[in-house]
């Protein structure tokens, strides 16, 4: 078979029909052994390939599913076919392609552009940001000297991907998740004191076409008031809330705190609605109904703002231990009716940690944990707990002139270790068989020294993660480890935790080990035409017999090289292949093998034996 030649250009020497030809044979064995991830190869010029596809996407299946803003657990990894020109400085960076049926933002650990080392780049802690199918990636390689001299960009495009749904839908309704007061339809209206904060706060969630919350939706504001018309009797009422009457949402939930109606009335109602700008939709939601009751004069403590601003029904809220919490509690005096000691100044509230607690720790407040109150209200300021755990419950007890009166205990609340994170940079993304690599993991955190680094793989053997060894960090948080990889590899650094330094885990990398060839004969001979040589090819690293090898066969033709034959044959015990082969047409020739790349090795060639046919 012949094809077209192409004239080799600077830095990089490939035909159309050896990328293509590469591709099908990775897809082939794809198909064949059921691997994964693998190196299916895209030829959008004819000299770049995505070695390792996005998410592990594969021609056979179905496009790979990734999540807004979640790393993806398998990173691409571009190379350019059969060298580089040393002489040139390459970089690549990786784009969404224009040919994408979604539209979003790429990011990536360290940047969307890294240098080309040896002739290949892999990408650290990639993903997109917005849901959407049909993402396609381009990776675009330059190449250019410190004398100012730049080759032409070379380009590929990688197979296609989604990004999911998860949260990220479009924010089509709103909906009350927690009623005011925890008001529940078939049971009746609950009532709160006039003036006093609920024990019930509400909660709204947004929510899109389906009725999924959408946990991206860090934006939206929604306004509670007094609905028109409520309450039935009594009122007028005018709502306040401590944490005010507009809350910005967090993953899709909009969090009320302290809110309390000041007017006795029956059957209020609340609504809660969307701030708009603009032409932007306004969603609206009602709340079902309550009531608001006078009283007499009584004596009892409680929370209207709880720790870390916990919310009945929401998340446990948490922070980190020996860090002040960004909402601090506040503590009233209320009578029976649940109205607060307005003209109390004398009372004093101390908090402590009940132990009810699931967890030990010791409360500290900059303004002290006993305080005395201002019209009613103590409010304390600095506090903190120092040592992590969950399900802290504070206790407020308070001691008036005429004695103690009933204790309240807040929402539990979680204490966090310190945060830490984890770096980790091998000296090299692809390697050749038995060539060493130097993993170097940073922690960064309090008390990062002396810290023990577990640095776990996993590959086309061991699909799961397994340990390969462990380092101590030195005072500056840095641990190293050489290793010697067999196949191609995915390495992490994990840190398990230790005291008040949270456990953590680096973003993964891909370790390419590229498959090595011999050739016998090799260099160049010369022979008579009608010579029957036989060609010998040894792979390494074999994972066993039956691996790929393709003898590839071209022509000197008008001054270039054409490609002309090409042979396939697969391994055996000794990891060898030969082809035999008569050389019947005189002229200028060359053989060289090639391994494709799989999930075992990066794709590898062999040196060429040049025959001159005489």
């Amino acid at each position: 078979m012949s094809e077209p030649s192409i004239t080799p250009r600077r830095g990089v020497r490939r035909t159309v029909a050896a990328v293509l030809g590469a591709a099908l044979v990775v897809s082939a064995l794809v198909a064949t052994l059921g691997v994964g991830p693998v190196a299916a190869l895209s030829a959008a010029s004819g000299d770049v390939v995505f070695t390792t596809q996005p998410l592990g996407a594969s021609p056979y299946g179905p496009p790979p599913t990734g999540q807004p803003g979640v790393p993806w657990s398998i990173q691409p990894s571009v190379a350019v076919l059969d060298g580089v020109d040393p002489s040139y400085d390459y970089q690549v960076t990786l784009s969404i392609d224009s040919s994408s049926d979604g539209y979003g933002n790429l990011s990536c650990y360290g940047g969307n552009t890294v240098q080309l080392v040896n002739g290949s780049a892999s990408f650290r802690g990639c993903s997109i940001d917005t849901p959407g199918q049909g993402f396609v990636l381009q990776a675009m390689v330059f190449g250019s000297t410190g004398m100012g001299t730049i080759l032409p960009p070379m380009t590929a495009t990688s197979l296609s991907f989604n990004i999911g749904g998860g949260g990220g839908g479009i924010a089509t309704q709103i909906q009350f998740t927690t009623q005011p007061l925890g008001a529940n339809i078939g049971s009746a209206r609950p009532s709160a004191a006039a003036g006093t904060p609920w024990q019930i706060q509400p909660a709204v969630a947004i929510l899109d076409q389906l009725g999924h919350l959408v946990t991206s939706d860090n934006t939206t504001v929604v306004q509670l008031a007094v609905a028109n018309g409520t309450p039935q009797t009594g009122g007028p009422g005018n709502l306040t809330c401590s944490g005010g009457t507009a809350v910005t949402a967090q993953r899709g939930y909009a969090y009320f705190t302290g809110c309390s109606i000041g007017t006795p009335g029956t059957a209020y109602q609340l609504t809660a609605a969307t701030l708009s700008w603009g032409s932007t939709q306004v969603l609206y939601d009602q709340s079902l109904p309550f009531d608001i009751a006078g009283g007499a004069y009584g004596s009892h403590v409680e929370f209207v703002t709880q720790p870390l601003g916990a919310v009945l029904g929401g998340n446990t809220p948490s922070a980190q231990s020996g860090t002040p919490w960004i909402i601090q509690p506040s503590v009233s005096i209320l009578n029976s009716a649940g109205r607060v000691q307005v003209n109390d100044y004398t009372s004093v509230i101390t908090l402590s940690i009940d132990a009810s607690s699931r967890a030990t720790g010791s409360l500290y407040c900059s303004s002290g944990t006993s305080l005395q109150v201002l019209g009613g209200v103590a409010r304390f300021g600095g506090c903190q707990i120092v040592g992590p755990g969950t399900g802290y419950v504070l206790r407020a007890s308070a001691q008036t002139q005429y004695g103690p009166i009933q204790y309240d205990l807040s929402l539990p609340i979680n204490i966090t270790a310190a945060a830490s994170s984890l770096d980790q940079q091998p000296s090299a993304f692809t390697v050749t068989p038995g060539q060493s690599v130097t993993i170097t993991s940073t922690l960064a955190g309090t008390g990062a020294g002396g810290q023990t680094i577990t640095f776990q793989g996993t590959n086309a053997l061991h699909p799961t993660w397994t340990t390969f060894g462990s380092a101590v960090t030195n005072a500056a948080g840095v641990a190293t480890l050489t290793v010697t990889p067999t196949f191609s590899s995915t390495v992490q650094s994990v840190f398990a935790g230790n005291g008040n330094l949270a456990p953590t885990t680096s973003a993964p990398d891909s370790i390419a080990v590229r498959a090595a060839l011999t050739m016998s004969p090799a260099g160049t001979s010369s022979v008579t035409k009608g010579k029957v040589v036989t060609y010998t090819s040894t792979l390494k690293p074999d994972p066993g017999q039956g691996q790929r090898v393709q003898f590839l066969i071209y022509h000197w033709v008008n001054g270039a090289w054409q490609y002309n034959n090409q042979r396939t044959y697969f391994t055996n015990g000794a990891s060898a292949v030969q082809l035999t082969w008569t050389w019947a047409t005189a002229g200028k020739w060359y053989v060289r093998t090639t391994a494709p790349a799989n999930a075992y090795y990066g794709e590898g060639f062999s040196p060429t034996s040049i025959v001159n046919v005489k």
